[in-house]
């Protein structure tokens, strides 16, 4: 026995309904889908604020440890 019956005269109908249902679920993930986008931009713009305040702090570090390595290197001359 063949799926659609005799002739195949819900052919038509029975691909509309499996079509439909699909195209629906497809369409509510992308809905889904594009609402969290709103929220992880922030979460990504915080992220990126996070990583750039890292670098400007281990940049002054960097700049505080040579001060220090001169002053040492310093205080050795006059005590050497």
């Amino acid at each position: 026995m063949h799926i659609f019956g005799a002739g195949m005269p819900h052919g038509p109908f029975f691909l509309f309904w499996l079509i439909i249902p699909t195209l629906c679920v497809f369409l509510v993930f992308k809905l889904l889908r594009e609402r969290r986008r709103p929220e992880s931009e922030p979460q990504a713009m915080d992220e990126a604020r996070m990583i750039q305040e890292m670098y400007r702090s281990l940049a002054r570090m960097e700049e505080r440890i040579e001060v220090l390595e001169s002053l040492l290197q310093e205080k050795e001359r006059k005590d050497g």
